[in-house]
């Protein structure tokens, strides 16, 4: 499948519910071109997460995405509000979420 020009996608192998995978098979039964840019997550493994007051917690579902992984740059750009993937860049401009793409 050829790249079209400005198409990215950036996705996650791991991507929980498997929306990133939704989004490559409609991309590909379209015959659309894209490039794919594999998001480097850092996932920190810890028991605590520390808190702003310097006191160490531990880690909760409300807290577990904003402190447990580092996110990319590219990522944080195209998605400031949820920080999530997928997104479709598309000259520059992000889409996000995967019924939205597809």
């Amino acid at each position: 499948m050829a790249h079209e020009g400005g198409l990215k996608l950036l996705g996650l192998t791991v991507s929980p519910f498997a929306f990133v995978l939704h989004v490559r098979m409609a991309l590909h039964l379209k015959g659309i071109g894209y490039k794919y840019i594999e998001q480097d997550v850092q996932a920190i493994f810890s028991q605590r997460v520390p808190m702003e007051a310097g006191v160490d917690a531990p880690i909760s579902k409300k807290n577990i995405e904003r402190d447990v992984f580092i996110k990319g740059e590219l990522l944080l750009m195209s998605n400031p509000v949820h920080k999530k993937v997928p997104v479709l860049i598309h000259d520059g401009k992000p889409i996000c979420e995967s019924l939205v793409i597809v």
